[in-house]
């Protein structure tokens, strides 16, 4: 008889099941260890662990940047010129609550010049000062931009009274220059030291010939070398509450929004607003009133999942930045909720429109398309929307996206506004159908919100920072500054002004 064949074994017959097991376990280990170096590093893999149905970020966000100290990028555009990156980072400081806390928990500040894929060519450091505006570059390659620098006033409000304090923030504007080696040239103050409110962001122009200008409590003109050239108005008047920025047309001459001036010894903005033309020698050509509509209180905010009507009521601001239209024959200028279009060659107002459902404001600065169509959202909380308006004042569509839209759109060459806002469920950068005001897509559920300044468009790549409180305990990953795919190359082709402050370097004119 055969010998018997002895029967296998449970490993010997069910050998693969542990080889299997085993190469899981060794490909989960390589996928932990590689998100979280790669976290360490600053890639593209968040720590997402939290509550949130969140996996990774999308595929379109290629590359990000967080400062050391965990800066956010508010108030700053990127600029963009000969391939480099040139920005500031900035918060936003509440100016209700504890003041102290506040201030010392301003994260330290640097001004960046990087390369296309984020990585740091130097740093500018600014300890608690904050960047206010965009960088623009004259033609030597020098580098300006404006800075606020935050101090207590603690002082008593009643000597007798030691415990009754008035602890806001006072805040000095200075216009600052450095090299393109990220060395300080100068540095100059802009009004007066210590002022006692936030000037949140004022951006610069420069024209052709290197002249920088700016709005503060007057109009400023200085040269490359920070020598302030011209101001206006004289010493007797001043601005209350200019928060716009000028921009320069061919002819060298610019224009800029602001309140009325007002009397040096008056301290509330007046109501007048007015749209400025200058030349470049610093004569006033002319100053046209705008339409000016109170804007009506913002929308209702959700808390808890239950709507919350505002308590903000009727207002009058502006603070977006105007944009030329089709052959620079017409400036476009927001105030509060209405458009304006103004004649630049008279300053003849032509139209004034309070689009229909607007509430809340404009914030932001319009895209304006070939056909002379501008694109704007507005800041009003569960109610903000994405307007498009024709050049005669038609309202073509509307857009309601549900979070604030500080963010200034640009026009993609694929008939596609590009723009950002507060958070909403779908996330927060969006691509919208010019024609229509459809959405195409929304991204970015796991970032921080998309505030003031703009995205830059530059071959298929949009540049973009969101906004990250000091005291923000969330599990939102802690991210500042995105490299997101686009699905085109470059802006529309013979839009007149396709993003904010009209191009890539930010100068404030046609690029």
């Amino acid at each position: 008889m055969p010998a018997e064949v002895p029967k296998k074994t449970f490993f010997k017959k069910f050998w693969w099941l542990f080889v299997l097991l085993l190469l899981v376990i060794v490909a989960i280990s390589v996928i932990i260890l590689y998100v979280s170096r790669n976290e360490e590093e600053g890639s593209n893999f968040f720590d997402l662990s939290s509550k949130d149905s969140y996996s990774v970020l999308e595929d379109r966000f290629v590359a990000s940047f967080l400062p050391d100290s965990g800066a956010a990028f508010k108030y700053n555009s990127p600029t963009i010129v000969d391939d480099y990156l040139y920005l500031g980072t900035s918060e936003k400081l509440s100016m209700e609550g504890d003041h102290q806390a506040a201030y010392e928990g301003i994260h330290d500040n640097y001004f960046y010049k990087m390369d296309l894929d984020l990585n740091v060519t130097w740093q500018y450091p600014l300890g608690k000062t904050m960047v206010i505006s965009a960088g623009v570059l004259d033609s030597h390659k020098n580098i300006y931009f404006l800075t606020e620098t935050f101090v207590l006033n603690g002082e008593p409000v009643d000597p007798n009274n030691k415990d009754a304090r008035n602890d806001i923030f006072l805040t000095t504007l200075n216009l600052v220059s450095l090299t393109n080696e990220g060395t300080l040239r100068w540095q100059k103050q802009a009004g007066e030291a210590n002022e006692p409110w936030d000037h949140s962001t004022i951006n610069l122009a420069i024209s052709a010939d290197d002249k920088i200008y700016f709005g503060h409590t007057r109009f400023y003109a200085y040269n490359i070398d920070g020598e302030l050239t011209w101001q206006y108005p004289d010493e007797n008047m001043h601005f209350i509450g200019f928060g716009s920025a000028p921009i320069i047309d061919a002819s060298g001459n610019f224009y800029f929004v602001s309140p009325e001036a007002a009397p040096i010894d008056q301290n509330d903005s007046n109501e007048t607003i007015k749209a400025y033309k200058f030349s470049s020698s610093g004569a006033l050509i002319w100053s046209s009133e705008l339409g000016n509509e109170p804007r009506l209180g913002e929308g209702p905010t959700q808390v808890g999942g239950e709507r919350v009507n505002s308590s903000i009521q009727k207002q009058r601001q502006s603070v977006s930045i105007p944009s030329f239209g089709i052959g620079e024959r017409a400036l476009y200028s927001l105030v509060g909720c209405t458009v304006n279009k103004v004649d630049t060659q008279s300053g003849d107002l032509l139209w004034s429109l309070l689009p229909e459902g607007c509430t809340g404001g404009f914030i932001a600065t319009p895209a304006i398309d070939t056909q002379d169509n501008l694109y704007v959202g507005t800041k009003s909380n569960l109610e903000s929307t994405l307007f498009a308006i024709s050049g005669d004042g038609t309202l073509l569509w509307k857009t309601l996206i549900g979070a604030d839209l500080y963010t200034s759109p640009l026009l993609g060459n694929d008939n596609m506004v590009y723009t950002g806002s507060e958070t909403t469920d779908q996330g927060k950068y969006y691509k919208i159908d010019m024609r229509t005001g459809e959405i195409q897509w929304v991204i970015g559920r796991a970032v921080s919100d998309f505030s003031n300044g703009s995205g830059a468009l530059y071959n298929g790549y949009i540049y973009i920072g969101v906004h990250l409180m000091p005291d923000d305990t969330s599990n939102q990953p802690k991210k500042t500054l995105f490299k997101i795919q686009a699905d085109t190359d470059a802006y529309l082709a013979g839009s007149p002004w396709p993003r904010f402050h009209g191009g890539n370097e930010n100068t404030g004119r046609t690029e």
